[in-house]
């Protein structure tokens, strides 16, 4: 290594003037870098010399929050690994302590009780899987939830032979789901599968309405109103039709509260009611049919004639007259 000497500033004072022994001049800049070494100051002076690569002491902290390793960050980056690891230890910490909270977190719900790692293990166990071998890893989301990674040896007795259970911690509610089959193995979940809708070719019975017969009613039955609908069993190939009579609307009861008082104290007279039902004046006006004039049923006294049109609109006339 070639030994130079300070000989001074340059004329704009931007650079430092060095000089070697056989007389040959050289020019450093003055910037950041050489403030920061000849203060001695390391750290600023690695920072520094990181964020000439590209890649700054923020950026691998972000990197290695969202799940990348040191070395892989070291490789892609063409850095150091000692220099990466100086600004990643921190975050490698709260990754660290973000698997620990996920794995005390306590789960009691129907059918089991404990913490997650407490579950984790008897399964593993269960399994016949190597719980010492068994590793937590954690990493920030992006939104803002942590991913929870538990890794072990394959075992084909223990969530199908995976080696790996994935869950999604949420460290503002303590909370801890399943985000994967194999975790949900672990915890004991049983997935719901989604209910399967009839194929062609089923064997459950359907509801299939049919179309009524010609004779099915009259018009001049006194119940208009009859349907038909059937069960058809596929099954059994064949139809059972059963018959449903839709009766008329049950028209509302014109009784008076009243009706059980005097019921109930016979003393009392009952008045009679000044105006009757519809229902009553229908069933009435179909009961009494129109009798012509001098019509007299024997031994009764002549019916009322039903009024003719002119009768209601001019009134009535004598018939004397």
């Amino acid at each position: 290594m070639r030994e130079l000497s300070f000989v001074g500033l340059s004329d704009d004072g931007t650079s430092l003037v060095l000089s070697s022994t056989d007389g040959t001049r050289y020019a450093v800049p003055c910037d950041e870098r050489l403030e920061a070494a000849v203060r001695r100051d390391r750290s600023r002076l690695g920072q520094l010399e990181i964020a000439l690569d590209g890649t700054s002491p923020r950026d691998i902290q972000t990197r290695v929050r969202h799940g990348q390793s040191p070395d892989d960050i070291a490789a892609s980056s063409g850095l150091a690994p000692e220099r990466v690891m100086r600004f990643a230890g921190p975050v490698l910490a709260e990754r660290e302590h973000m698997a620990v909270q996920a794995r005390e977190t306590e789960l009691r719900d129907a059918g089991r009780a404990g913490t997650v790692e407490e579950l984790v293990l008897v399964a593993l166990e269960r399994g016949g899987a190597d719980v010492e071998g068994l590793e937590w890893d954690a990493w920030r989301r992006e939104d803002g939830r942590w991913s929870v990674l538990a890794s072990w040896d394959p075992v084909d007795e223990v969530a199908e032979g995976a080696t790996a259970a994935l869950w999604i911690y949420d460290p503002a509610g303590r909370t801890v789901h399943a985000d994967d089959p194999a975790s949900a193995w672990l915890l004991g979940e049983v997935a719901t599968a989604e209910p399967e809708q009839a194929e062609e070719g089923s064997e459950r019975p359907v509801l299939v309405g049919l179309p009524a017969p010609d004779d099915a009613w009259d018009d001049d039955t006194d119940d208009p109103d009859a349907a038909l609908t059937a069960i058809v069993d596929r099954d059994s190939g064949g139809a059972q039709v059963v018959e449903l009579i839709d009766r008329p609307p049950v028209e509302p009861d014109d009784a008076s509260p009243l009706d059980d008082l005097y019921d109930t104290l016979p003393g009392l007279a009952r008045p009679e009611k000044a105006r009757t039902s519809r229902r009553s004046r229908r069933k009435a006006a179909r009961a009494v049919p129109a009798v012509a004039e001098g019509d007299v049923e024997k031994g009764g006294k002549p019916r009322a004639t039903v009024p003719s049109w002119d009768e209601i609109l001019f009134g009535s006339r004598n018939p004397e007259s």
